[in-house]
């Protein structure tokens, strides 16, 4: 029944997600439609149908009070869901405390102080030091000593508002309302809180602010929209009330009902519901607050669907009415923040209130579509451009189609991944394997037909034969390539901080000399592409794409990059010499320059040009060549390098050192940097290339700045204790190092060895998964399966 209920649901979102809808949110409003029109019989089958037509629950025609002459001046839940995510790869900045700590460092004043990161592998606690902490080490040990100075910290869990209070009193440890008689029995119950979880500061609400049901407070809501920096806007607010979670939800009901004098009838379904003793969120009494003043005057809440004025608190029996503390001082500091973050467009910030300051406690990637009122008229306006937007962008019925094709294609990918591959495999790499298979198993001509088809059984493309020395004997000292593609990836959630080449910049502002200066965005709005300056853009330069090219002109030299991809893929080498613009080594014209930059399908970043050190240049002067630095966590806490060599491009790659494209490869020593055996791929084989073939210059020397590249590498690697394996591309410069992309998972590489220390890394990485999807015990039974060991 559970099977046919999945088809039903993905034919029905299958239109929604050719339109344009996520499939997440596609598959939310199916569901949530049909529950509604079943469970729902407070409304006729005729206005359901009207409602859900228009984008609305029923629930929320009435309460809005929409009508036929008025539904085009609000914004439905259905279209709400459509324009999701709005924020688009950079929601990630607010999917959890730690990644918002990081990316709004320089804010840190008005942020919630992170102590610890903890996360349990193997049934053992891993402890990571987070911005704040006061000690050195990591380690239990510390963890107990901060909450016994602290005296009273919270454990929270990174993505959800769930927290609890530890407090230290006299002898005693108190987990919650809990006492704690021993530190084995608190380290017991931090276990339990959850997979991951932080150690973070405890912020004492200010008076008038505290929760009756809880310590953390009441907090300010605020809903805010970011055009693209032009005019960031605090677009709704509200101070949520002693909104809390609770086992007893029809007694909290049964006392607002006795205060608010109102005789609501109990349905079956409230009946039901308060049998069970499972915990359930009340959302409080939210008092909307005078955006322009910051004061609120009266409270209101839905009680069993209806809305309820509460001028007074049903506790207090006060007014619900006030002023908002430092109100003018929040409104500058959230537009800082979004001067700061331009690419994020649409979020909510739940502000706490203290004696004497306020403090950002969480960010909201997708707030709630509203339950009591809609949203005001100008985030409407807001948000009815991001549907246009997403309308244009979605096209004409012919691009429907193309979606609905593509998202076809995708599902039967990832059919075909599970029918035939074991768990755990990216359902784009059992594409991506055979296609490799297929490709070596033409153009290698070094390998015979019986050892290409004993490396394909053993998981090796047929080449890595000669280049290991691999044989029946030793084949288990060696990670496979599909081993290695199955591996894929090792460092979790937080991999995301490197998929683009933005967020680095904003999680690792300490080392900002380390990495190019970012002078312009350019970001698709409205369906044209939009200019946005950046942290390094000049002063004195604007948002346009004349002032890109005036900077162009100043700065000589120029690199457009996509904002994400890998390989050099679109990047262009921008650069005026004697009144001419070049991209690459081709004459353009200004139009040309802008007519790649306004392309939709583009999304460039406008940054500083790496120029090489001397003695790279000379080798090869048309791209940045770079090192590729591998490093890993054998612990999970110390770095060390596993990998180092050095990559060169050449006339056919162009402005990227391309190795898969034509582009050489050096040896480098890890202790000395001497780079040299240059390599070159050809027809899928690896030959000697002592000679750059374009300059004739010999590929041998030693790297500029060795020991300080080695010693800034372990340094940043050691500064992000939620990753353990890296790829770093470093480019020499006279002056010192630059990092062009830092990445998640670097590929096996194509020339290069592995050491044996990575190679025993890799392995142990590659036994521990097989443990947790039981591969360890028993075999895969699938047609393509992980090799024996």
């Amino acid at each position: 029944m559970r099977t046919l209920k999945k088809i039903v649901v993905y034919i029905l979102s299958f239109p929604l997600v050719a339109k344009g809808f996520s499939g997440k949110r596609a598959k939310k409003w199916v569901k949530k439609t049909y529950r509604n029109l079943i469970k729902d019989k407070n409304y006729t089958i005729k206005e359901k149908i009207w409602a859900y037509r228009h984008g609305y629950m029923p629930r929320h025609i009435k309460r809005f009070n929409i009508n036929k002459k008025n539904v085009d001046e609000y914004i439905s839940e259905k279209d709400y869901y459509y324009i999701q995510p709005i924020n688009g790869i950079y929601r990630k900045w607010l999917a959890n405390k730690v990644t918002t700590r990081k990316v709004f460092k320089p804010f840190k004043e008005h942020l919630q102080k992170l102590y610890y990161q903890i996360t349990i592998k193997s049934g053992r606690i891993n402890l990571s030091k987070l911005e704040d902490c006061p000690y050195k080490e990591a380690n239990i040990k510390n963890l107990i000593r901060l909450i016994k100075k602290k005296r009273s910290i919270v454990i929270t869990d990174p993505k959800r508002n769930r927290s609890i209070l530890i407090k230290y009193r006299g002898k005693y440890f108190y987990f919650g309302t809990k006492r704690i008689r021993s530190r084995k029995q608190l380290i017991r119950k931090i276990r339990a809180f959850g997979k991951e979880s932080v150690i973070a500061e405890y912020i004492r609400p200010g008076v008038g602010f505290n929760n009756h049901y809880h310590r953390f407070g009441n907090q300010l809501r605020l809903v805010v929209f970011n055009d693209n920096s032009t005019w960031p806007k605090i677009g709704e607010a509200f101070l949520r009330i002693d909104a809390h979670y609770t086992k007893d939800m029809e007694g909290v009901k049964e006392q607002l009902r006795a205060y608010y004098g109102e005789s609501f009838a109990m349905t079956n379904r409230h009946r039901k519901n308060s049998d069970k003793k499972k915990r359930k969120y009340f959302r409080g009494i939210i008092a909307y607050i005078d955006k322009n003043t910051g004061k609120y005057d009266k409270g209101e809440l839905i009680l069993d669907g209806i809305n309820i004025d509460a001028k007074n608190h049903f506790i207090t029996e006060k007014p619900i009415s006030g002023q908002i503390p430092y109100w003018f001082d929040i409104k500058k500091k959230v537009e800082e923040l979004c001067e700061y973050a331009p690419q994020l467009q649409f979020f909510a910030i739940d502000v706490l209130i203290t004696s004497k300051t306020f403090k950002f406690v969480r960010f909201v990637n997708i707030p709630k579509y509203p339950s009591i009122h809609t949203y005001g008229k100008e985030t409407v306006e807001f948000l009815k451009s991001k549907v246009n937007e997403k309308n244009i962008k979605a096209g004409n019925l012919s691009n429907i189609i193309k979606r609905g094709i593509n998202q076809t294609k995708l599902k039967i990918r990832r059919g075909f991944a599970v029918a035939f591959f074991p768990k755990g495999l990216l359902p784009y790499l059992s594409v991506r394997w055979i296609k490799e298979v297929i490709v070596d198993f033409f153009t290698n001509t070094d390998v015979g037909l019986v050892e290409k088809l004993w490396a394909y059984k053993n998981g090796f493309i047929s080449y890595r034969i000669n280049q290991y020395g691999i044989t029946k004997e030793n084949k288990k000292e060696f990670i496979s390539d599909f081993e290695y593609k199955w591996l894929r990836h090792i460092n979790g959630n937080y991999k995301s901080w490197f998929e683009d080449k933005i967020t680095f910049k904003y999680i690792l502002p300490e080392f900002k000399e380390c990495f190019p200066n970012y002078y312009y965005h350019i970001k698709l709005k409205d369906g044209i592409n939009q200019v946005i300056n950046m942290m390094d853009c000049p002063q004195g330069y604007e948002n346009t794409y004349s002032d890109i090219l005036k900077l162009a002109r100043e700065k000589k030299i120029l690199a457009l990059k996509p904002d994400e991809g890998s390989h050099g893929d679109g990047f262009y080498k921008l650069s005026y010499v004697d009144n001419q613009y070049y991209l690459n080594f081709d004459k353009v014209g200004e139009e040309d320059i802008i007519r790649i930059l306004k392309d939709p399908s583009n999304s460039y970043l406008v940054t500083e040009y790496i120029e090489n050190h001397p003695q790279f240049k000379a080798i090869y002067a048309g791209a940045v060549n770079t090192i590729r630095i591998i490093v890993f966590k054998k612990d999970g806490k110390r770095a060390q390098i596993g990998n180092t060599y050095m990559r060169f491009g050449s006339k056919k790659t162009g402005a990227v050192d391309n190795m898969g494209a034509g582009g050489m490869f050096a040896e480098v020593d890890l202790e000395t940097g001497r780079y040299e055996n240059a390599k070159i791929i050809l027809k899928n084989s690896i030959k000697d290339c002592p000679y750059h073939p374009d300059s004739g210059i010999k590929i041998e020397g030693y790297i500029p700045h060795w020991g300080e590249v080695k010693a800034t590498i372990i340094k940043i690697a050691d500064s992000i204790p939620q990753l353990e394996y890296f790829g770093f591309d470093v480019a020499i410069t006279e002056s010192g190092i630059k990092l062009p992309e830092i990445n998640r998972f670097p590929d096996y590489p194509k020339i290069e060895k592995l050491s044996p220390v990575t190679m025993q890394y890799l392995l142990k990485k590659l036994e521990i998964k097989k443990k947790r999807y039981g591969y360890d015990k028993k075999t895969c039974r699938k047609l393509i399966h992980l090799p024996k060991r």
